[in-house]
């Protein structure tokens, strides 16, 4: 994940900001301008994750700002120091298993949140370019690369005697793994294989007289 921040004319202190998923939902402002301004009904303030004129506890971060464990994971998903002004990448760490989860389950895509590790110390905030700003290049993006997972291009048998085919990456390395039924949570390594340095083919081979049915997967490494 890549964002942008701007610089501050006055000195400030260093500090290294995390990302943490947010548990429960929040809604967006609408203010635009560096010094902000009234919040509007259903605005996500410093107090309320919904801002109405009437306190309502549902609406209310559990604590002014947030409260990690509560309203934002306990778990970090990625970290990284902030100095002045500019573009800071997070690396993946935990990104993968959050992007992965909402994958999953949609329901419980609530965002990341971005806190200083320093809150306590004068002169951490920083101001983050976000997707409202005019300048398109420096608004935060979320990058994933992955690899298309191999898959299988040939079955045959012959008596006893089984063999399917996968094409496979060049310069990666794969495990064939096997299980007797489906939903499985014991997959056993049936092979593991380290191709050459060019794309190719690659054949396996099993008998059938290790059991009535078997399921296969190929897992790229």
């Amino acid at each position: 994940m890549t964002i942008a921040v701007s610089e501050n004319p006055a000195p400030s202190a260093d500090s290294t900001f995390d990302l943490r998923r947010v548990l429960c939902t929040w809604s967006e402002g609408s203010k635009v301008g560096q010094r902000g301004a009234p919040a509007t009904i259903g605005e996500t303030t410093w107090n309320a994750r919904f801002f109405s004129t009437t306190a309502v506890a549902t609406n209310l971060w559990a604590v002014p700002g947030g409260e990690i464990g509560t309203d934002f994971s306990a778990t970090v998903s990625a970290s990284t120091m902030i100095r002045g002004g500019g573009g800071y990448s997070f690396a993946s760490s935990n990104v993968v298993a959050d992007v992965q989860s909402w994958l999953w389950d949609a329901s419980s895509n609530f965002g990341w949140v971005m806190m200083t590790e320093s809150e306590g110390t004068a002169r951490t905030a920083r101001r983050f370019y976000s997707r409202q700003q005019p300048y398109t290049n420096d608004i935060a993006r979320l990058t994933i690369e992955f690899t298309i997972p191999p898959y299988i291009t040939l079955i045959e048998e012959s008596g006893d005697l089984f063999r399917f085919t996968f094409d496979a990456e060049n310069d990666r390395g794969y495990v064939v793994e096997f299980a007797p039924g489906l939903p499985s949570n014991a997959w056993q390594t049936l092979t593991n294989i380290v191709t050459s340095i060019a794309f190719e083919q690659i054949t396996v081979f099993d008998t059938r007289t290790n059991g009535p049915q078997r399921y296969y997967r190929i897992r790229a490494q």
